[in-house]
């Protein structure tokens, strides 16, 4: 059985949506830049739940006085082709 679609509609029909940008959401992170990915939340109590899950003798205040701070970031994904691996075989 022969596909009846044309190469317009395939092309559509594998097309990859993008990728939703990320406005507003908290994530942990250091004095020196290091962020902790996993905290990455939309609210800044899952966040510091996230970061402090797993059982730990501090408080969430003895991590900011070591200079852990819970802020407020936009995430934005930047896409690109890899036009070396889309090559398809015939």
């Amino acid at each position: 059985m022969k596909n009846s679609n044309t190469k317009k509609e395939q092309e559509t029909e594998n097309e990859i949506p993008p990728i939703k940008n990320l406005r507003g959401y908290y994530v942990i992170a250091y004095r020196n830049g290091d962020i902790r990915k996993n905290t990455l939340k939309p609210s800044k109590n899952e966040s510091i739940k996230e970061f402090m899950e797993g059982g730990t003798v501090y408080t969430w205040s003895d991590y900011k006085e070591l200079g852990w701070r819970c802020v407020k970031v936009d995430v934005t994904f930047n896409e690109y082709e890899n036009k070396r691996n889309l090559k398809t075989k015939k």
